[in-house]
């Protein structure tokens, strides 16, 4: 690299670049710095994929990805985490919070053991062991005591068996206090029925395990009171209703499809969807717990009312109503809410908030912060909601985007010490963006817009005065500069958020509409050095097929450094070991150029980059397969500063080395 901690990323097939590059094989460096490099990128990163672009042939893979990958959850961007309420008895039974830490998905058994008793039903207490029933089972089937039990599928035929659990057929009164619990596995070719007489009667510590190529059916509404049912990938899961409570347990990672509603009850009873999960509604009572992984869709109404519910989105999440009426601190969007009609919050207050990730973002029609507005209950039934604040807490570079009408009145007593409203909470700004923002029906409106928060409307109330409505409070750095609307600020913020998989975008107003950024090591890295990829970083614009704006951003490097054969310090009228825009050395503006006979389809690869090494100019490659020394990302891309490593940063840098597909940024 260039100062004295040093790593970087270079990616470049040693023939490929003899075969570009003209030098004396006996008598050049040449060879020497690139084995280097790649000796050492290697030992830091790990081999690159074969099929590894650099970002140079294809728009980020998060741009294509449909969600987060499983379990991806722990090493969430942000800093919000899912807390419970609890008494602390050793403090006075006082109520305290911690974090809250939802159960991992089960290692799902395909077949029987080879030491499982054939059990032919009737009634038998077991103390341990293992047994199977199938299809020739009896269809009195009592089992009480401990055991595991595995139900399998005779024969050879295709397709799956249906096997019916009747009201002879009882699985449960598990000796009490015995830590023990009867497991049922339904293995591949199976599909479980359970009859009306049978869905309100699962019994406590009983956990069901449906393995791929399983199914499980139920006819009348199926009531998990204790019990956990776990659903394996490749499997379905048929149900009218769900009703789960007393610390029982629903975890799907298959597709799900519950045709009424789903309620999560009291005693800390949980949700776990990292499949395919659709409802009709779904209500999160007491303190009820829900965690989003993938997709679930919600065809009607989603209800949160109790200071003591858990909702966690780390996936997609899309209902038609939102109606969150309670003070949880633990209802949190990592990924993305879309809400197809209205977004409703009411809370008290108290400590309650609606969380957004660093990156996440919600995409509702309208939204009602505060106020009066009327929602559903837990019963269907319609409640009227008169005062109570609101407040949005925001990540960097979140968005909340309503694309009709906000109607905002937070009615908070403790506005000035709680900034019930919207706030910024990240490093970088988030966006609040509305088609219209309104005072509250009756005359009323009061708002707090705080931290590093953009507002961004076609329409917005006038602000008030001391004591009337509507009235906006700015709080920790933010003020009317920060609200871009029609008797505010014009135009919009300076900031562009690029859509992604959790975020709906938003196009602000930048100096340059950028293509891509380029970001570059000029191959000094030693083993122990830091590979933080601001040695150049420049923009590229297109002006057409075969010309752009070459836009310089920062020079970390300390090396002769040239971009299209132009010498990087000289242009930012720098000295050469000058460190340029990374939070070292000096400061200075963009510097632009234009250039030509390049190809756009390229994205900036063939835009040749060169450092001068002892005394030879040797040029900085990215060959598929091969480490590279530059990397495309998108223009919104934050540049690491001096002596960061990329890894610290960019904790997924290193898988996305391995994997192309990983969203590392």
């Amino acid at each position: 690299m260039k100062k004295s901690l040093v790593k970087g990323l270079v990616a470049m097939s040693v023939m490929a670049m003899v075969s570009s590059c003209s030098h004396d094989e006996g008598t050049s460096i040449y060879d020497e710095v690139q084995n280097n490099y790649i000796r050492v990128f290697n030992a830091t990163f790990g081999t690159p994929a074969g099929d590894h672009d650099w970002g140079f042939d294809q728009v980020m893979a998060s741009e294509s990805r449909m969600t987060r990958a499983l379990g991806d959850y722990d090493n969430y961007k942000g800093s919000m985490q899912p807390v419970e309420w609890y008494q602390d008895t050793n403090d006075g039974w006082k109520w305290k919070t911690r974090v809250y830490v939802f159960p991992s998905a089960p290692e799902f058994p395909t077949s029987k053991p080879a030491n499982a008793e054939y059990y032919a039903g009737g009634y038998k207490y077991f103390n341990g062991g293992t047994i199977y029933m199938d299809e020739n089972t009896s269809s009195h089937v009592e089992v009480q005591g401990y055991c595991d039990m595995y139900v399998v599928k005779t024969g050879t035929g295709e397709g799956n068996v249906t096997i019916e659990s009747t009201s002879k057929w009882y699985v449960g009164n598990v000796p009490y206090g015995s830590g023990q619990k009867i497991r049922v596995f339904v293995c591949p070719g199976v599909t479980l029925k359970i009859p009306a007489n049978d869905a309100g009667n699962l019994q406590a510590n009983v956990e069901y395990y449906f393995a791929p190529g399983s199914n499980l059916v139920c006819e009348a509404k199926l009531k998990l009171n204790g019990t956990a049912i776990y659903m394996a990938g490749n499997t379905t899961t048929t149900v009218p209703e769900l009703e789960v409570n007393n610390s029982g347990i629903f975890y799907n990672v298959g597709t799900a499809n519950i045709a009424g509603t789903i309620s999560v009850e009291n005693n800390s009873s949980v949700i776990v969807n990292d499949g395919e999960l659709n409802v009709t509604n779904l209500y999160t009572k007491g303190s009820g717990r829900v965690q989003n992984n993938a997709e679930l869709t919600v065809s009607n109404y989603t209800i949160i009312n109790s200071n003591y519910n858990v909702w966690v989105n780390n996936g997609h999440y899309r209902t038609k109503y939102f109606a969150y009426t309670a003070t949880s601190s633990s209802v949190i969007n990592n990924c993305y809410l879309k809400v197809d009609e209205d977004f409703m919050m009411n809370i008290a207050d108290g400590t309650g908030d609606f969380k957004i990730d660093t990156g996440g973002g919600v995409l509702t029609k309208n939204f009602y912060g505060g106020g009066k507005f009327t929602a559903k209950d837990n019963n269907n039934g319609d409640v009227n909601f008169n005062g109570g604040p609101f407040k949005i807490t925001m990540g960097s570079r979140s968005v909340f985007k309503v694309t009709e009408t906000a109607s905002l009145n937070a009615l908070a007593s403790a506005i000035a010490t709680a900034h019930y409203g919207f706030e910024g909470v990240g490093t970088d700004y988030a966006v609040f963006q509305a088609k219209k923002v309104i005072k509250e029906g009756l005359g009323e409106g009061n708002v707090a817009y705080s931290g590093n928060l953009y507002v961004s409307a076609e329409e917005h109330f006038a602000q008030g005065y001391s004591g009337q409505y509507p009235y906006i409070h700015y709080y920790d750095g933010c003020s009317e500069e920060n609200v871009y609307a029609p008797g505010f600020k014009s135009g919009k913020p300076a900031i562009t958020i690029d859509p992604t998989p959790c975020n709906p975008g938003f196009t602000g107003v930048e100096e340059m509409n950028y293509d891509v950024r380029i970001i570059a090591e000029d191959l000094s890295a030693t083993q122990g050095s830091d590979f933080d990829f601001n040695d150049v970083v420049f923009d590229v614009t297109y002006t057409s097929e075969t010309t752009a704006t070459i836009t310089l951003q920062a020079a970390g490097g300390t090396l002769p450094l040239t971009v299209a054969g132009r010498n990087v310090h000289d242009l930012f009228n720098a000295g050469e070991t000058d460190m340029i825009n990374t939070g070292a050395g000096v400061t200075r503006d963009p510097v632009s150029f234009d250039i030509t006979g390049i190809n756009k389809a390229n994205r900036g690869r063939d835009i040749e980059i060169k450092v001068k090494k002892n005394g030879e100019w040797v040029e900085l490659m990215a060959n598929k397969g091969v480490a590279a020394a530059k990397i495309a990302v998108k223009p919104t891309f934050e540049w690491c500063e001096e002596y960061l490593d990329i890894q610290l940063k960019y904790p997924k840098f290193k898988e996305w080395v391995q994997d192309k597909d990983v969203i590392w940024y």
